[in-house]
C-alpha cells in the first residue's frame, strides 16, 4: 500500500469519526430535550420513588449529583408500567427525522447498560483504559461530555459505554467506587454474575447488567 493510500484511509477514518461524534452529540441532546418536554410527570415521580428506594437514599439526600444519575437511569434503564423503555418511545416517534449515523447509534443506545469496570490506566481526564468485571474485555473509553478527573487507577468505575464510530465513549457521568466504600465489590459482582449464568444459562451479560443497575448504584450512595 502506497503512502498516499494510507493518508487517504486515515483521512476518511477521521472524517467518519467526526460524523459519528457529531451525530451522537445531536442525538444525545435531542433525546434529553425530548424527555424534558414529553416525560409524564406522574411517570417520573414513580420512577424517582423506585430509584430512591432501590439505591437507599432519602429525599433530603437527593442532590444535584444524584439527580443527574437518576436522569440517566430514567433515560436508559427505567421501564414504564407497560414495560416500555423511554428511549424506545423516543425512537418510535422520531426515527423518521434521524440521520443514518443517528439510526446506527440509536440501535446501540437501546442496548446500553451501566457496567462495572476496573481502571487499568488513567491516560488523561478524557481517556481511561479499563477491564470489564463481567466480560474481562480491556478497552479504552473516551469521556464524551464527562470528565474522568476524579477517577483513579485500580478503582472500580460504573460506565455507560457505546461504540461511536471507531471509539468507545461513556454516555453518563462516571461513578467511581472507592475500596473503602466496598472492598469486596469486585468479588461480589463476579460471584453474582457466576450465579446468574448458572441460573439462566442462555441469558446474556446485558441481561445481568440491566437487572442490577440500581444494585450497583446502591454501592456508591
Amino acid at each position: 500500500m502506497e503512502q498516499q493510500d494510507i493518508i487517504d484511509i486515515e483521512s476518511l477514518r477521521r472524517q467518519k469519526q467526526r460524523a459519528f461524534d457529531s451525530a451522537l452529540e445531536s442525538l444525545y441532546s435531542h433525546y434529553f430535550s425530548y424527555l424534558e418536554r414529553n416525560a409524564n410527570i406522574r411517570e417520573k415521580v414513580r420512577a424517582k420513588h423506585i430509584f430512591k428506594s432501590a439505591v437507599g437514599i432519602k429525599e433530603e439526600e437527593f442532590d444535584k449529583e444524584l439527580d443527574e444519575h437518576f436522569n440517566h437511569w430514567f433515560a436508559f434503564d427505567y421501564r414504564n408500567i407497560q414495560g416500555t423503555n423511554m428511549f424506545d418511545l423516543f425512537f418510535k416517534q422520531k426515527k423518521n427525522t434521524l440521520t443514518q449515523p443517528m439510526l446506527v447509534l440509536s440501535a446501540l443506545l437501546m442496548a446500553t447498560v451501566l457496567e462495572p469496570f476496573k481502571v487499568k490506566e488513567k491516560k488523561s481526564s478524557r481517556e481511561i483504559k479499563v477491564k470489564s468485571l463481567i466480560t474481562e474485555q480491556v478497552e479504552t473509553i473516551d469521556s464524551f461530555c464527562y470528565s474522568f478527573k476524579n477517577i483513579q487507577r485500580d478503582q472500580i468505575v460504573l460506565l455507560r459505554k457505546i461504540k461511536s464510530g471507531f471509539r468507545y465513549v461513556t454516555l453518563s457521568p462516571p461513578v467511581g467506587i472507592t475500596e473503602e466504600k466496598n472492598p469486596d465489590l469486585e468479588r461480589i459482582i463476579q460471584q453474582e454474575y457466576g450465579s446468574f449464568k448458572e441460573q439462566y444459562p442462555t441469558a446474556t451479560a446485558v441481561g445481568f447488567l440491566k437487572s442490577n443497575t440500581l444494585k450497583f448504584l446502591s454501592q456508591v450512595f
